[in-house]
C-alpha cells in the first residue's frame, strides 16, 4: 500500500538530545546495528542511563509511552477519522496510565468546536479536513486536558466524501508538545480501515519523533 506523506514542518533543533531513524529491510537493519554497536556501547559506558537505545522490537506506541515517561510528560488525543483507534494503540501499552490523560473523538464539527475549541470561522474557511483545523484540535485538546502533549487526526477515510481538492485518503495530523505544534499532511490509499490504520501509524510516528527531540528529565 503506497503512502505519500509530506515531511514534518516546524522541526526545531535541540542541544540536549539527538536521534536517528533508519528505514530498510530487516537484514539491512542488522548490518547497521552491528556497525553502530561499538559506538553505542561507548556512549552507554560514558553516559549511563542518559542514553536510551531503541530497537526494531519496540513498537511505536511503546516508544511513545517510553518517551513520555522519561520526560515526565502527559498526553491527550483528539481523533476524528480514526475514531479512537489511536488511543487504543496507546492504552495497549503497559504503563500508559502514568502518562495518558484522556482522549476525545470529535467526529462532528460541533464536537470539534465544543471539545477542542476549534473556531467556527476555521471550519467555515478551511473545512474539517485541513491543517488549520488539525492544529486547533491538538492545541485545544492539550489546553482542555492540561497535558504536555497532544495528538490530533482529521481526514477522509472514504470510500465516499472525497473531492478533487480533498480526495479520499487525505489526512492531517497535528502534534503539539510543550506549546510547539507540528502539522503533517498524509495522502493515504487503501480501504477505509487501511486508511484509518495508516493514519494511526503516521500519527504515532510523528509524536515519537517530536518527543525524541525533547530533553529527558534529569535523574
Amino acid at each position: 500500500m503506497e503512502q505519500n506523506v509530506k515531511p514534518e514542518q516546524d522541526a526545531t533543533d535541540v542541544k540536549q538530545a539527538f536521534w536517528m531513524e533508519f528505514q530498510g529491510t530487516e537484514e539491512e537493519w542488522k548490518q547497521a546495528r552491528a556497525m553502530l554497536s561499538p559506538a553505542l556501547k561507548d556512549l552507554e559506558a560514558a553516559f549511563g542511563q542518559r542514553v536510551r537505545v531503541g530497537t526494531q522490537d519496540m513498537t511505536l506506541e511503546e516508544s511513545v509511552v517510553s518517551h513520555l515517561a522519561e520526560r515526565g510528560y502527559t498526553l491527550t488525543c483528539a481523533e476524528s477519522c480514526t475514531g479512537g483507534l489511536l488511543s487504543g494503540r496507546i492504552v495497549n501499552v503497559a504503563g500508559a496510565s502514568d502518562v495518558f490523560r484522556e482522549s476525545v473523538v470529535t467526529y462532528a464539527n460541533k464536537a470539534k468546536r465544543k471539545l477542542t475549541g476549534v473556531r467556527k470561522k476555521t471550519l467555515k474557511k478551511f473545512g474539517a479536513v485541513s491543517p488549520q483545523t488539525a492544529r486547533e484540535m491538538a492545541e485545544g485538546a492539550a489546553d482542555a486536558a492540561g497535558a504536555d502533549a497532544a495528538l490530533a487526526v482529521t481526514g477522509i477515510a472514504g470510500p465516499g466524501g472525497g473531492t478533487p481538492e480533498k480526495p479520499v485518503g487525505l489526512v492531517y495530523i497535528a502534534c503539539t508538545v510543550k506549546g510547539k505544534t507540528t502539522v503533517k499532511e498524509c495522502r493515504l490509499t487503501g480501504s477505509r480501515r487501511q486508511i484509518r490504520d495508516a493514519a494511526v501509524e503516521e500519527a504515532l510516528r510523528l509524536l515519537d519523533s517530536c518527543l525524541a527531540r525533547k530533553p529527558r528529565k534529569q535523574v
